[in-house]
């Protein structure tokens, strides 16, 4: 049982990596923007990569039109803006 829950641990840290190898050359404007109470940014690139990857904004446009105006009202419109162009 904990050899598997090891692999398991193993598997996710190694997918990470890849994911994060793989992506943060190219978010990497978005890795350094600062957003005051956005916490776990060091995680935004891989996810990044795979919303792009998946086409998750093409499948669920609204959803991304709702965070997007999320963002706007928090911070302003040149945030939400900024946004976009990272993705």
């Amino acid at each position: 049982m904990i050899v598997y829950s090891i692999a398991e641990i193993t598997i996710l840290v190694l997918t990470w990596l890849i994911l994060y190898r793989n992506s943060h050359h190219k978010y990497q404007g978005c890795r350094d923007m600062k957003m005051d109470g956005l916490r776990l940014q060091i995680i935004a690139p891989p996810m990044l990569l795979l919303l792009e990857k998946l086409r998750i904004s093409q499948r669920f446009p609204i959803f991304f039109f709702k965070i997007q105006r999320s963002v706007q009202k928090i911070s302003g419109d040149k945030r939400g803006a900024n946004i976009l162009c990272c993705s």
